[in-house]
Protein backbone atom coordinates (compact mmCIF):
# COMPACT_ATOMS: atom_id res chain seq x y z
CA UNK A 1 0.00 0.00 0.00
CA UNK A 2 1.83 3.26 -1.28
CA UNK A 3 -0.66 5.42 1.26
CA UNK A 4 -2.98 5.62 4.55
CA UNK A 5 -5.41 6.92 1.91
CA UNK A 6 -5.45 3.28 -0.47
CA UNK A 7 -5.69 1.66 3.23
CA UNK A 8 -8.46 3.46 4.34
CA UNK A 9 -10.51 2.93 1.17
CA UNK A 10 -9.76 -1.07 1.19
CA UNK A 11 -10.71 -0.91 4.58
CA UNK A 12 -13.67 1.43 3.63
CA UNK A 13 -14.88 -1.13 0.80
CA UNK A 14 -14.80 -4.56 3.30
CA UNK A 15 -16.67 -2.77 5.76
CA UNK A 16 -19.15 -2.41 3.55
CA UNK A 17 -19.44 -5.63 2.17
CA UNK A 18 -19.26 -7.39 5.30
CA UNK A 19 -21.96 -4.91 6.86
CA UNK A 20 -25.09 -8.08 5.77
CA UNK A 21 -23.03 -10.53 7.95
CA UNK A 22 -23.58 -11.15 11.35
CA UNK A 23 -20.50 -13.29 12.09
CA UNK A 24 -17.00 -13.80 10.25
CA UNK A 25 -14.45 -16.41 10.96
CA UNK A 26 -11.27 -15.04 9.49
CA UNK A 27 -8.12 -17.88 9.21
CA UNK A 28 -4.86 -16.38 8.97
CA UNK A 29 -2.60 -17.63 5.62
CA UNK A 30 0.38 -16.27 6.73
CA UNK A 31 3.24 -18.95 6.24
CA UNK A 32 3.71 -19.29 10.26
CA UNK A 33 -0.25 -19.98 10.51
CA UNK A 34 -0.44 -22.55 7.02
CA UNK A 35 2.91 -24.24 8.72
CA UNK A 36 1.05 -24.88 11.66
CA UNK A 37 -2.15 -26.05 9.89
CA UNK A 38 -4.20 -23.12 9.12
CA UNK A 39 -5.16 -24.33 5.68
CA UNK A 40 -6.40 -28.17 7.18
CA UNK A 41 -8.23 -25.57 9.63
CA UNK A 42 -9.80 -23.75 6.94
CA UNK A 43 -10.94 -26.28 4.81
CA UNK A 44 -12.75 -28.45 7.96
CA UNK A 45 -14.78 -25.11 8.83
CA UNK A 46 -15.98 -25.08 5.37
CA UNK A 47 -16.99 -28.78 5.44
CA UNK A 48 -18.65 -28.14 8.83
CA UNK A 49 -20.59 -25.14 7.50
CA UNK A 50 -21.82 -26.44 4.59
CA UNK A 51 -22.75 -30.14 6.16
CA UNK A 52 -25.03 -27.74 8.50
CA UNK A 53 -26.33 -25.88 5.49
CA UNK A 54 -24.82 -22.34 6.64
CA UNK A 55 -22.42 -21.81 3.91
Amino acid sequence: MSDAKVLEHIKAAFDECMKNYKARIVVCGGTGCVANGAVVLYERFKKVLKDKGLS
